[in-house]
């Protein structure tokens, strides 16, 4: 139950923080860095977790397992049991206004050609702009079509914008109309956005001749 009690709680973060005016626009993106930020920063963020192990009885022989059980101890610090701890969430939400920012994105995602044949390709790009300001965001944008991931692109910063492009085959989208998205996950400088397109993969038209 972890993984859903967390999910909960960032919930409930993010209500927070738009509810005492520390970020402008619902929606947290990634938040991976800001998490790994405050753990160096903010030890009492999180419980360090020093006593347990994930292991468990294995065939010898099996991927991976040598000695007849697989699985990691906890230690001090980082472990590949409990990741970097649990979170107090009292200072979880405390400390996290002092490292993320308010300063939100927009994304807009275009297609071309945006009705392709099967078999053909789409060019996706995606354009990521700062809310105010003249710095512009960095990182990676990720491409999907419903819950399917695409793939992803880095970011290339050009005057006030930043873009990334990811061809994608109709092999790869549903006959008819697909809603795209680009998301811009943000970091503790910038908050996410994510836009949309509509890509319409068609069946070749076939041309049929009568004989004489």
């Amino acid at each position: 139950m972890p993984a859903p009690m967390f999910a909960g709680a960032v919930g409930l973060l993010n209500q927070y923080l738009l509810n005492n005016g520390k970020i402008s626009k619902a929606g947290l993106g990634n938040i991976n860095p800001t998490l790994y930020h405050l753990w160096q920063t903010s030890p009492a963020v999180f419980h360090d977790i020093t006593s347990g192990n994930n292991i468990v009885p294995r065939t010898v022989g099996t991927t991976n397992c040598t000695t007849g059980s697989l699985g990691y101890s906890t230690t001090s610090g980082y472990d590949q049991v409990t990741g970097i701890g649990s979170a107090d969430l009292n200072q979880l939400f405390g400390n996290w206004t002092g490292v993320v920012s308010s300063l939100g994105t927009t994304t807009v995602l275009t297609a071309n050609p945006a009705t392709v044949n099967q078999g053909a390709s789409t060019q996706l790009t995606a354009t990521v702009r700062p809310a105010s300001g003249t710095a512009v965001p960095t990182g990676t944008v990720s491409f999907a079509s419903g819950s399917k991931t695409l793939g992803t692109a880095a970011l290339t910063v050009s005057g006030s914008t930043a873009t990334g492009s990811l061809s994608v085959s109709s092999s790869n989208l549903s006959p008819g109309n697909n809603t795209l998205t680009a998301t811009c996950a943000g970091n503790t400088s910038f908050g996410g956005s994510s836009g949309s397109a509509v890509v319409t993969v068609t069946a070749p038209t076939t041309i049929s001749q009568s004989m004489a």
